[in-house]
């Protein structure tokens, strides 16, 4: 089947889409050509599978969506559950099987092994938490189950209270797979790099290809910047010995000085 949308370029200018239907032509704003392929290839993908890609248009959480989720949830283990999905992007039955064990508090990790991809020789996810996972996971059970209820719970049944819960907020739409969605989304707009989202997500989630492939165009941070940071973390380590650890130094190089 011919693709329906093909590249174009003025010369010494920005790539263009042109539509070969209607002839149409919009600027991809960019003058590199990988990057202007790449949006090409999503154009002509979506084409192919519109109705997979209004599923998954409708299927992300909004930050003002799950704020109503938490705050109406009135069982504090399903709010808990909820509050981890979003901040994980975990599948809900990886999510509901998590053990207290797999909480690394020394380095701040949670890790596990994908359901879906056990037996392929998978190694697990490990993710790192920011201070908001922290403060749910403290109050959650320190050894054990995290979810002692729901990890009981089919994960049809799991899903079919979510629907009930976000219908009485009238948000249509979603399910419990929309937070793997909405971690895409925040991934890529935060500027993770495409290989850690397919680590965590799996490297054939649907949602970390669709959602990277059309904002494909990232701002990179110039070279400059790169080398301040690097030059200033090697200030901070050469400042980082003590003043007891340079008093040594000085006092044994006295020493041999005398010693002489």
């Amino acid at each position: 089947m011919k693709a329906r949308y093909r590249l174009y370029r003025p010369s010494n200018g920005n790539y263009y889409c042109q539509d070969n239907v209607t002839d149409k032509q919009e600027s991809l704003g960019t003058k590199i050509k990988l990057q202007a392929q790449r949006l090409i290839n999503a154009r002509n993908e979506a084409q192919v599978a519109p109705s997979i890609n209004i599923q998954i248009a409708q299927a992300y959480i909004t930050a003002d969506e799950q704020a109503r989720i938490v705050e109406r949830e009135g069982n504090p283990e399903r709010r808990r559950y909820y509050q981890l999905l979003w901040e994980v992007g975990a599948s809900q039955s990886d999510m509901a099987n998590l053990c207290a064990e797999d909480i690394d508090w020394e380095h701040r990790t949670i890790s596990f092994d994908r359901m879906k991809l056990r037996g392929n020789d998978q190694k697990p996810a490990i993710l790192h938490f920011g201070p908001s996972a922290a403060k749910i996971l403290r109050e959650m059970p320190q050894q054990g189950p995290l979810f002692p209820d729901l990890r009981t719970v089919p994960a049809k049944h799991r899903t079919t209270e979510f629907k009930q819960r976000c219908r009485g907020l009238k948000t249509e739409g979603v399910c419990l797979h929309s937070y793997r969605y909405a971690w895409a989304e925040r991934a890529q707009r935060a500027g993770m790099p495409e290989r850690f989202a397919q680590k965590m997500l799996g490297p054939n989630s649907k949602a970390v290809h669709r959602v990277y492939a059309k904002r494909a165009l990232v701002e990179i941070p110039s070279l400059e910047e790169y080398d301040a940071k690097a030059e200033s973390e090697r200030r901070d380590r050469q400042e980082s010995l003590s003043p007891g650890r340079h008093l040594m130094w000085q006092s044994c190089s006295l020493f041999v000085t005398n010693f002489h």
